[in-house]
């Protein structure tokens, strides 16, 4: 990222021939570019404080007591911690340090600093899971950023709408935003836009059920002859790169980045997430052939890589959290546990409902109804249904979505969707799309 009157930041980390990680990469410069005063012009007092590294990024430890330091109500020191914060990877913190900044540039009229600022919020709200707000700071930032005419910021500020449409299943505003970015960024060969860009691309591919198109698109920033070559960026990333990893070729491809990777906080999150992966990469055949000892072992191994990654990713983080619960389900499901893959599953389904991340929402649905014994549909099974279970069926079937069913029923859409949970074993059913044709089935 650039900052203050629009310069250009350029990668400058590596991943060698053989696809290991070396420091730096376009959070180094941007880190860099916001120490020299770029992002934080007009304090020098500020700029002074950051210590950098020889690979151009700040120390984690002075990132981290610069950020949690007094800023007053000067909205360049507040974006600056801000910044920091999210490079030390507490979006939280950032999101509060960038949201005051917001409201004292409004406050002052700044609107220059305040497309910049509302343009990293929107990143720093995605990496939150505060999907919604992610996409309000972005479409504010990038009708600014055309008016002010500052096109970095307005790339930066579409990579973030381009993945929240990406987890909500939209895929035509996502290479939309996508592609805009990426009109700007190799204009300008900005390597983290770039970056950021496949980022997007690969959320839209695993969104849609398209892991080998995910993949590719994700391996691009740890590739040393891709434009979009960001080993800073890819390390964020893997934990996407993972779940793509559909071949032995692919995930021994992620065992080795995940090795190699530098052991930095902002990319902490994706490297539990990714280890919680392919920690239980086999598959489900193997797993009934494993004599009674080696299947204990291998039951005692899948709790302890969840409770390895959840060490990191907490429901602070619902999104992350959730894919987490997911593939922790499924994994126990593999096992032979049906009964306890239930309860993270159904956590998943309820955290995927609040997001409003669609794609989501039916893919830990379909695994939940998995984990019930087939059922018969017959008169006997919908008597089973309670009578809102059936009303919400209905609407259902008529097309609804979670939301417009609460509204109705007065009822939050996370409710409406631990129901849904309920009602395709119920109905014999894997995902909303069937409820329709099993009702009719049914006389109703």
């Amino acid at each position: 990222m650039a900052g203050g009157g629009e310069g250009v930041a350029d990668g400058d980390g590596g991943v060698s021939s053989r696809g290991r990680f070396s420091p730096g990469g376009g959070e180094a410069v941007a880190a860099r570019g916001a120490a020299h005063g770029r992002f934080a012009r007009g304090d020098g007092a500020v700029a002074d404080v950051v210590s950098l590294g020889a690979d151009g990024r700040p120390s984690e430890g002075a990132a981290r007591r610069f950020s949690r330091g007094a800023a007053g109500d000067d909205p360049v020191a507040l974006s600056l911690r801000g910044y920091l914060a999210h490079f030390s990877g507490d979006d939280r913190l950032a999101a509060a340090l960038l949201d005051r900044a917001v409201h004292e540039l409004r406050a002052q009229r700044r609107r220059t600093r305040l497309a910049q600022v509302l343009a990293l919020s929107a990143r720093v709200q995605l990496g939150a899971s505060a999907l919604d707000r992610a996409r309000a700071d972005g479409e504010e930032a990038v009708a600014l950023c055309a008016e002010l005419r500052q096109p970095l910021w307005g790339a930066l500020a579409r990579t973030a709408l381009a993945t929240v449409a990406a987890l909500r299943g939209d895929e035509e505003e996502a290479e939309h935003q996508a592609a805009e970015a990426e009109r700007v960024a190799l204009r300008l060969r900005t390597v983290y836009m770039l970056a950021l860009v496949q980022g997007a691309r690969g959320a839209v591919a695993l969104a849609g059920g398209r892991p080998g198109e995910a993949f590719a698109q994700l391996l691009r920033p740890v590739d040393p002859t891709d434009p979009a070559f960001d080993p800073g960026t890819a390390a964020t990333l893997l934990g996407d790169l993972a779940e793509a990893a559909s071949t032995p070729d692919e995930q021994a491809t992620v065992r080795r980045l995940l090795a190699d990777a530098p052991d930095h906080p902002r990319s902490a999150v994706a490297r539990a997430h990714a280890a919680l992966v392919l920690a239980g990469d086999d598959d489900a055949d193997d797993d009934a052939a494993l004599a009674d000892d080696d299947a204990a072992l291998a039951d005692d191994d899948a709790d302890a890589a969840f409770a390895l990654a959840t060490a990191t990713i907490t429901p602070a983080v619902p999104f992350t959290y959730a894919r987490v619960l997911l593939v922790h389900g499924m994994r126990l499901r593999r096992r032979r546990r049906v009964a306890d893959s239930r309860e993270p599953l159904r956590e998943a389904v309820a955290l995927f409902t609040d997001l409003d991340v669609g794609p989501w929402v039916e893919r830990a649905q379909r695994e939940l109804a998995a984990t019930a014994e087939t059922a018969h549909r017959s008169q006997d099974g919908l008597d089973r249904l309670t009578p809102q279970e059936l009303e919400i069926a209905r609407m259902a079937a008529r097309g609804m979505t979670n939301r417009a069913i609460a509204a109705d029923l007065a009822l939050s859409p996370r409710t409406v969707g631990h129901h849904l949970a309920k009602i395709f074993p119920k109905l014999d059913v894997s995902s909303r799309a069937g409820v329709g044709a099993a009702l009719e089935t049914l006389g109703y």
